[in-house]
């Protein structure tokens, strides 16, 4: 029996959920975006949206890198 992938939970995307990440983390670095369920802990997003929030968190990362 073939595994279901979850959907994003991103309202009005359909697309299948790649990644799962930190619903705070995500309402941080993109809060024009609008979640389905704030109050879930995790939010799965589609490949489009995790490639929206790596590049709107690049500099962030960057920084967290260079600290060790």
């Amino acid at each position: 029996m073939a595994e279901e992938r979850p959907i994003c939970e991103i309202k009005e995307c359909n697309n299948d959920a790649v990644r799962s990440i930190a619903t705070k983390n995500l309402r941080k670095s993109l809060p024009k975006i609008k979640v389905e369920d704030e109050k879930k802990r995790r939010t799965h997003i589609c490949k489009d949206h995790y490639k929206e929030f790596k590049k709107a968190t690049k500099e962030e990362r960057e920084l967290q890198r260079l600290g060790w």
